[in-house]
């Protein structure tokens, strides 16, 4: 779908990716473009510069997980991005938390875009929805396994949407984004990333701790790579279809540590802990059907993104 001029609603539009990808829909030209976000893990830091624009819109008490709020968000958007999401929760029952807001806000924005009848959703899947096992590739016809209650709840989302297709025609599309990285994810909010605990640590002239051998291999794409991939799907006319967006290579956490600190010029080496779920693990995506389908190739090498995050943090003091 063509995005000059239409209304665009972005759920957890002040978070990481969901930023990058407002400032990216005002510079597509978009006519109006709605921010969702209860600021439970977005920040207002992130949209400063978007809400100078009058066509940005930061919808008060926008919860996904209150119905009525979500429907009156809704009305007359044309498309919807769906981004927000609980990953890690300190609750004292985080798994509730994280369904109540990544399936049962996943149903409310459903039931809002299906009332007001929006014409185009993206849906934000993710790596973990295949699982934490290994395989030297992920293609999109892999088994999904719901080893985690984050990984679980985005198996359902894609579900919801499928259902949402079948019965009521909704157009969408789900992007299973890799790890994805750059400038403000590095956040205290966003404190479980390996790169912020990394440099954190590494600021403070502490090693990082690195679990088991390093080997374990991870895709790691760059946050303008990932926007240009969801804005492809945004123009795609493909429908009820699910994509990886990753880079096809993969890195090991041992050499991505060696990046790191060669980054901030510090003569550090890092340390070894015991072995955790990750032991052993490669997760890489096969990039083939988003090249064939929406024409999306990741471009920005590891190295430049990672000068970029430490530019980033300079910048920002950390």
């Amino acid at each position: 779908m063509n995005i000059k001029n239409k209304v665009i609603a972005v759920s957890g539009g002040a978070g990481f990716i969901g930023s990058h990808l407002v400032d990216r829909l005002l510079r597509e030209d978009a006519g109006e473009i709605r921010i969702l976000d209860n600021m439970s893990n977005g920040m207002m830091e992130n949209v400063k510069d978007a809400l100078t624009d009058t066509r940005t819109r930061l919808m008060p008490g926008s919860d996904i997980t209150e119905p009525e709020k979500m429907r009156a968000c809704l009305e007359e958007v044309d498309i919807l991005v769906h981004l927000a999401a609980v990953k890690h929760n300190q609750e004292a029952d985080p798994g509730k938390a994280i369904i109540e807001t990544n399936v049962n806000g996943t149903y409310n924005l459903l039931e809002a875009a299906r009332i007001n009848g929006i014409k185009k959703c993206i849906f934000a899947s993710s790596v973990y929805a295949y699982g934490m096992h290994s395989r030297q590739t992920f293609a999109e016809d892999d088994p999904l396994v719901g080893d985690t209650i984050y990984g679980a709840t985005k198996i359902a989302g894609e579900q919801l949407f499928k259902a949402y297709h079948a019965i009521h025609g909704l157009e969408y599309l789900s992007l299973r984004y890799f790890f994805v990285y750059g400038p403000r994810l590095y956040q205290k909010r966003y404190q479980y990333a390996f790169v912020n605990k990394t440099l954190d640590l590494l600021s403070q002239g502490i090693s990082p701790e690195i679990y088991g051998d390093g080997n374990q291999t991870f895709d790691y794409i760059y946050i303008d790579d990932a926007i240009e991939a969801t804005i492809l799907a945004i123009q795609s006319s493909q429908n009820d279809k699910a994509y990886n967006i990753g880079t096809g290579r993969g890195i090991t956490i041992k050499r991505l540590c060696e990046m790191l600190i060669s980054s901030e010029g510090k003569d550090i080496k890092p340390v070894y802990g015991p072995k955790d779920k990750t032991h052993g693990t490669i997760r890489v995506c096969d990039p083939g059907l988003a090249k064939r389908e929406l024409g999306f190739t990741a471009k920005t090498d590891i190295s430049e993104g990672i000068g970029s995050i430490v530019e980033f943090r300079r910048e920002n003091k950390g």
